[in-house]
């Protein structure tokens, strides 16, 4: 009896090791919005919240005209409430917002982008006001096509001034070597009185070396100098990690290519933007290649003028797999790094996970399921002061049409 108690006693210590090393039994997933259609479809961009706790996010389409929305949830101590904010009529005011979300001024406007609409259907940057509760848009700027930028995916950077930066995936004219659309640019949005202008700061070139088609975001550093990445072109075509700094003389910025992917171990098909710690190291995701083909998180660290780059997750199917962050990873204070992951885990419909500083171990925070679970999240993390986790996922919950949830590590 006491060599079968002391076994029990051991199996338990055993379950809870297994359980502390992953992090699985920790956390708490909670749904706080399930999107019905006509409120929304397919949030696939990533969240904002403000200094209350609100969630602010669009989504793809669905909302009044089919075509996407700008919608808040309100928290009133733990209970959310759905505003929505403006459905875009797929006119001059813009339609689809794919993967962007919102940022916000320090006056508490939105910011954001839609790859189709605006005055030459090539997309537009926007603002949201409010006024008296009353919530109303602005087109900052009506895309052109042809050698002016071309079909914004994702969100939008902000400076301290209020500067707007960010990329389109096609643009810059047939000089790039991308037919017809152009291969991408990044731009600058500057607040002029009333006005603003559009200063395109960077045309990809289908050259063997550049990138090409950034789908993602770009992220600022303290110095105003631009990290970005682009899904394909570089070397070998698998996409690459770049960076714009600002000019000293004149105003021609200056690219310098961080990392090309090789399509081996390193990963493919960069899938997230970038976040920045404080040495200056770099952090995304892949979302193919690898070892397994499954995607991988990376860092890249800076070693006199060139960066080193170190695959910290190869995703195998069960830690998840196609790490496609529309948004970016998150960091805590700590430097435990927190994603998504769009499939794999343990009921195949995508993770969200946990590397720990240092290690980089990882931990299983949440496996959505098909039982009015979200489905297949794209939306990267957003963390609060708390530390808890905010994402959206694509399908799943109650109507099928998708989620925000919050996630309590």
């Amino acid at each position: 009896m006491l060599r079968l108690g002391i076994q029990v006693i051991a199996e338990t210590l055993l379950a809870v090791v297994f359980l502390l090393v992953t992090g699985a039994w920790a956390s708490t997933e909670t749904v706080i919005y399930s999107f019905s259609g006509y409120d929304g479809y397919m949030p696939e961009s990533p969240v904002g919240l403000d200094s209350s706790g609100n969630v602010y996010g669009m989504t793809t389409s669905g909302g009044a005209y089919g075509i996407g929305n700008v919608y808040q949830l309100v928290n009133t101590s733990g209970t959310w409430t759905w505003n929505d904010l403006y459905d875009f009529t797929g006119g001059k005011d813009g339609a689809l917002p794919i993967f962007s979300g919102v940022v916000m001024d320090s006056s508490g406007n939105l910011y954001g982008t839609t790859l189709a609409g605006g005055a030459h259907q090539s997309g537009v940057v926007f603002e949201l006001a409010a006024s008296r509760g009353t919530w109303t848009e602005k087109v900052l700027y009506s895309f052109k096509g042809g050698k002016d930028a071309d079909g914004p995916y994702a969100s939008l950077a902000i400076d301290s001034r209020g500067n707007l930066y960010g990329t389109t995936t096609f643009g810059g004219g047939d000089s790039g070597g991308c037919f017809p659309r152009g291969c991408g640019t990044v731009f600058e949005l500057t607040k002029t009185g009333r006005s603003w202008k559009e200063t395109i700061l960077h045309v990809f070139k289908n050259n063997g070396v550049d990138g090409v088609h950034p789908w993602y975001q770009v992220t600022l550093d303290k110095s105003g100098t631009l990290y970005g990445t682009t899904y394909e072109g570089g070397a070998v075509g698998n996409g690459v990690v770049f960076r714009l700094t600002k000019p000293t003389k004149g105003n021609v910025w200056k690219e310098t290519i961080l990392h090309s992917f090789t399509g081996y171990a390193d990963g493919c098909l960069p899938s997230s933007g970038l976040i920045l710690d404080g040495s200056g190291n770099l952090y995304g995701t892949t979302g193919s290649c690898g070892k397994s083909y499954g995607g991988t998180v990376y860092q890249l660290r800076p070693s006199g003028q060139k960066y080193t780059n170190k695959t910290i997750l190869q995703f195998d199917g069960a830690e998840g797999l196609y790490p496609y962050d529309y948004g970016i990873l998150a960091m805590d204070k700590a430097g435990n790094i927190y994603g998504s992951a769009s499939s794999g885990g343990a009921n195949n419909a995508g993770t969200v996970f946990k590397l720990s500083a240092g290690s980089w171990g990882y931990s299983d925070l949440h496996d959505f399921d098909f039982n009015g679970d979200g489905l297949y999240p794209y939306s990267g993390i957003t963390l609060d002061s708390a530390g808890d986790l905010y994402g959206t996922t694509a399908n799943g919950g109650s109507d099928g049409y998708g989620i925000v949830y919050q996630i309590t590590p």
